[in-house]
């Protein structure tokens, strides 16, 4: 219990961020006192907000999240924003398809070629193909959503389509 109350106290900076940040959000379920205690704060009247902190509900409890999601070029997480088509084309296409496809077949090659040597054929199954394929299929279709979304020359967004799903089909099959 030592080490969670110092690890928390660490990450939030200082007792009252604690008490601010965590315990009104635990404390609407069970184990709201229990946590508390763990950490060494005390709910007092007046020193913690009333209702939920801002960021603390969840997507489906708003509805004004319902099927309005944020589109904009800096939202979110890099893979997340790949697998939408958020990213710009260019760099959809040379650091996801080209650099991140390269290292990601690579390393995965390199393992199912490893873990064969040892005769270890499911290990060697799951790091050659259940690694690398889930990747390879995000890259596609957000190569494939970025292209839709390039005004600026057609023609070009339709070509690195094809490279990108010709290139992750053959790095998936080799």
């Amino acid at each position: 219990m030592t080490q969670a109350r110092s690890l928390l106290r660490w990450a939030c900076g200082s007792q009252e961020t604690v008490a601010a940040k965590w315990v009104p959000a635990i404390e609407r379920g069970n184990g709201g006192a229990r946590f508390a205690e763990m950490v060494g704060v005390t709910a007092r009247e007046g020193m913690l907000p009333q209702g939920p902190l801002p960021g603390t509900h969840l997507p489906y409890e708003n509805p004004s999240h319902r099927g309005n999601r944020d589109r904009s070029a800096n939202s979110g997480f890099g893979m997340r924003r790949l697998w939408n088509g958020d990213l710009p084309l260019d760099q959809a296409f040379w650091t996801y398809a080209v650099a991140g496809g390269l290292l990601v077949n690579l390393f995965t090659s390199l393992a199912f070629m490893g873990f064969v040597a040892v005769d270890q054929p499911l290990a060697a199954l799951f790091a050659g193909y259940g690694l690398s394929v889930p990747y390879n299929l995000v890259v596609v279709v957000g190569v494939w959503r970025a292209a839709g979304r390039h005004q600026e020359d057609p023609a070009r967004a339709d070509r690195l389509r094809i490279i990108t799903l010709v290139g992750m089909v053959l790095l998936t099959v080799t």
